[in-house]
């Protein structure tokens, strides 16, 4: 019984260390992300420097106007949504010509925040449409060298897993962190 909770309370505490270290950021460069005002997007030459440090929680910081969350998909589409206070807009599709635009009030739409605990930083949206849920979500292993961000689309039709499509790059805008929904349940 001692042996066990001697682990318990050791891994605790390595959680607990592991994710004061994941949410620190330099004070400069925060002070960088919140000056520049096309910070919504990391360029990919400064992305390599701060994934070191950085983390997908981080990524909230870079908010701009009503943008949640953007990516370019493998087939050059995009993923794209917006808060515009009372909707939620979910795009997908080429950016001159989208192929889904759907506009869902606010309450319809739920969210997922990661809670801290366990080595997958994942934060998403759950945009229905009827019977189709598109979530939206950006994740990353906090444990694995470089922490490499993914995100993308996850499509669920009556409640069964169809398909993902995954952003092409790292080159992911993403402001899901905290963002204030109702949670997915």
């Amino acid at each position: 019984m001692r042996k066990f909770l001697y682990l318990l309370m050791t891994s605790c505490i390595s959680t607990l260390i592991l994710s004061a270290c994941a949410n620190e950021i330099s004070t400069e460069k925060q002070q960088t992300l919140q000056d520049d005002s096309s910070a919504n997007k990391i360029p990919a030459e400064q992305n390599q420097s701060l994934q070191e440090s950085n983390s997908v929680t981080e990524l909230g910081q870079n908010s701009n106007n009503n943008l949640l969350f953007s990516c370019q998909t493998e087939n050059d589409k995009l993923i794209k949504l917006y808060d515009f206070g009372d909707t939620i807009q979910y795009s997908f599709g080429p950016e001159n010509n989208p192929e889904i635009v759907l506009d869902i009030p606010r309450d319809e739409a739920s969210t997922y925040q990661w809670a801290g605990v366990g080595r997958s930083i994942y934060y998403s949206i759950d945009i229905p449409n009827a019977n189709t849920v598109y979530t939206v979500f950006i994740s990353e292993d906090r444990l694995l060298e470089g922490r490499p961000v993914a995100g993308g689309v996850d499509v669920l039709i009556n409640n069964e897993y169809v398909t993902t499509v995954n952003c092409a790059n790292e080159d992911i805008i993403s402001n899901l962190m905290g963002v204030d929904l109702k949670p997915t349940n």
